[in-house]
């Protein structure tokens, strides 16, 4: 139904779905309502609608969209500026049926738009049961119909909606400031109602989860429903708080070295890790970034240093949360504080010994899970400073993962400020949300 674009998603309906009971609606709008048919019934009132031109390319704007493509045919008829006061899209067929007390009260004309042609035809005053307009034989399906007053007046409007994964934005005419509206929005997963209150600006505003899909919205005032309309957003799922793991690679693959120190940790094995120090891709079922260095292999990091030389002093200082900062972002995640070798190192230790035990042999898993669970832990825990085995590294653009095939990756290499270093390698990489 949607005719903007989705990274856009706007609709400007001026007088838009006015008199239009919140029953029947609603539902046509969540694509339960049947308001088409290819035959009568016979229980009701049958018109036969007339073409009376042809669709405008663009539509005409007021009313804007899918109402404003068949508006010149009751221009022809109204004395005055027709306005739009209900619209169905997503229709089918060469008939369409509505419960007479579904139609809008004030109502004069319905248009039907086929193909690139539109029809024409009156609205009963006083009918009972349904009501069903047919195009003349041998038409194209309708694909929209809507309803149009000759002389609307001030009544209150809903005249534009913006829909994102975060927010709905909608824009109103003669609705008193405090007043609330009826939000319903239905998600690929449910249903949920808002009631937000209209602004002395006339807007009103809804907040929305923002990792979940969007299929329709529906919006009443007392009772009368001001807009409908099914659309396809698709929403990112959401980054989990306090991502924030690092990674170095060891015994020829990339391991979990450390985790956040401010909230609940992420399991690491949520990511799945290919490559080596020259190329790796890092995917998750969630939109990351990575954070990572590089350096000329032979430096004074890996293979530069004849064992421990000792080891250095801060070279950081305290923010206000009194964690401690370091020159090299590495040494901040790698560099550890004693409660983070305490809280990590037995964990770390006994979770990914017994788990990568069974992977690399029994000997290699107890002997790595402990020597990195208690070792690793009360080394880098117990003191304070850098080894400097990373001093040589350097910190390269962060990488933002995309969609890829239902999941989000991303590829860092060693290339040094974005050219391809032959004697150089991957130091670390680190995963966190975008948003830090």
């Amino acid at each position: 139904m949607r005719e903007d674009n989705q990274e856009c998603p706007s609709v400007n309906r001026r007088r838009y779905l006015k008199r239009i009971t919140a029953g029947s609606i609603s539902l046509a709008a969540l694509g339960g309502f049947p308001a088409t048919t290819t035959a009568q019934n016979g229980d009701g009132t049958e018109i036969e609608a007339e073409f009376c031109g042809e669709a405008s390319t663009p539509p005409e704007d007021p009313p804007g969209g899918q109402a404003g493509q068949c508006i010149n045919c009751v221009r022809a008829v109204c004395e005055t500026e027709p306005t739009a006061v209900a619209l169905y899209t997503g229709l089918t067929g060469t008939c369409f049926t509505l419960p007479a007390s579904a139609i809008p009260e004030d109502a004069d004309y319905l248009t039907l738009k086929a193909g690139q042609n539109c029809f024409r035809a009156d609205v009963p005053q006083n009918a009972e049961g349904n009501v069903t307009w047919c195009l003349p034989e041998g038409s194209q399906d309708i694909s929209n119909a809507t309803f149009y007053s000759c002389d609307g007046g001030d009544v209150p409007t809903v005249d534009k909606v913006t829909i994102t994964c975060k927010k709905i934005a909608i824009t109103t005419s003669n609705i008193p400031s405090g007043d609330t509206l009826t939000v319903k929005v239905k998600f690929g997963d449910g249903e949920k109602t808002y009631e937000p209150t209209v602004g002395a600006d006339g807007t009103a505003h809804v907040t929305l989860p923002g990792d979940r899909d969007i299929t329709a919205v529906v919006i009443t005032y007392e009772g009368t429903v001001l807009y409908a309309e099914m659309v396809d957003i698709q929403c990112p799922p959401k980054c989990p708080d306090g991502l924030n793991i690092a990674y170095k690679y060891k015994y020829g693959e990339w391991w979990p070295d450390t985790y956040d120190d401010i909230g609940d940790e992420v399991d690491p094995d949520v990511f799945t890790i290919e490559g080596d120090q020259k190329e790796v891709t890092i995917c998750a079922p969630f939109p990351f970034v990575v954070s990572y260095a590089t350096r000329k292999k032979g430096g004074k990091g890996k293979g530069g240093w004849k064992g421990w030389k000792g080891w250095k002093g801060w070279k950081g200082w305290h923010d206000k949360k009194g964690h401690m900062k370091h020159e090299n972002m590495f040494d901040q995640f790698f560099g550890g504080h004693s409660e983070h070798g305490g809280k990590h190192g037995g964990k770390h230790g006994g979770k990914h010994g017994g788990k990568h035990g069974g992977k690399h042999g029994g000997k290699h898993g107890g002997k790595h899970g402990g020597k990195h669970g208690g070792k690793h832990g009360g080394k880098h825990g117990g003191k304070h400073g850098s080894c400097g085995c990373f001093d040589d590294c350097k910190e390269q653009e962060p990488v933002l993962a995309e969609k890829v095939d239902g999941q989000y990756c991303a590829t860092i290499t060693s290339a040094m400020d974005g050219k391809p270093k032959k004697k150089a390698e991957i130091c670390w990489f680190r995963v966190h949300c975008p948003e830090e």
